[in-house]
C-alpha cells in the first residue's frame, strides 16, 4: 500500500465559455457540468524507519501532511448542459473540450485547498492511526505531522 486515503469526496464542477471572437457568426457558448471523485490523506512511501520511535508501549511517529492523493474526472458522467453556437459558426473542437475539462480540473484544485480538504484529512489520519495504535496495545500514543 502507498496510498493512506482517510478522505473522499464526490465534487462537481460547472465549466462555461463564452467564445465572441467571431460576432459575424455569432457567438459560441458551452456549459458543462465536470463530476470527479477525489481521494485525500497520505503517502505512506514517506514515513521512513527512522520516522518511527518505539519505547515499551509508548509510540511516537513523524507523518507527513495529507495531500490530495487523486482526482478522478469520470468521463462517461459528464454532461453537456448547453452549446449553443452562431448559424454559421463552428462546432466546439475536441481539444476545446480538452482544455475545458484541464480548467475544470484546475477549479477543482482550487476548490478543495479552499474547502481544507488536506486539513480535514490530517485530523483524520491521525485519529485513524490513534485507533489502530490503542487497538495494537500501545498506550501512549504520539503523532507529528510534517
Amino acid at each position: 500500500i502507498k496510498q493512506f486515503a482517510v478522505i473522499e469526496y464526490e465534487i462537481t464542477k460547472i465549466v462555461k465559455s463564452i467564445d465572441n471572437s467571431n460576432m459575424v457568426f455569432g457567438e459560441r457558448k458551452y456549459l458543462m457540468e465536470v463530476p470527479a471523485n477525489v481521494k485525500a490523506g497520505i503517502n505512506l512511501e514517506e514515513i521512513a524507519l527512522n520516522n518511527i520511535f518505539i519505547s515499551g508501549k509508548n509510540i511516537k511517529i513523524k507523518i507527513p501532511k495529507s495531500k490530495i492523493l487523486e482526482i478522478n474526472i469520470k468521463q462517461e458522467n459528464i454532461r453537456e448542459l448547453e452549446k449553443s453556437i452562431g448559424l454559421f459558426n463552428k462546432e466546439f473542437t475536441l481539444n476545446e473540450k480538452n482544455t475545458f475539462l484541464k480548467i475544470a480540473e484546475s477549479e477543482i484544485n482550487k476548490d478543495l485547498k479552499k474547502l481544507g480538504i488536506e486539513d480535514i484529512a490530517d485530523k483524520k489520519t491521525e485519529k485513524i492511526l490513534k485507533a489502530l495504535f490503542l487497538t495494537l496495545g500501545y498506550h501512549k500514543i504520539e503523532i507529528i505531522t510534517n
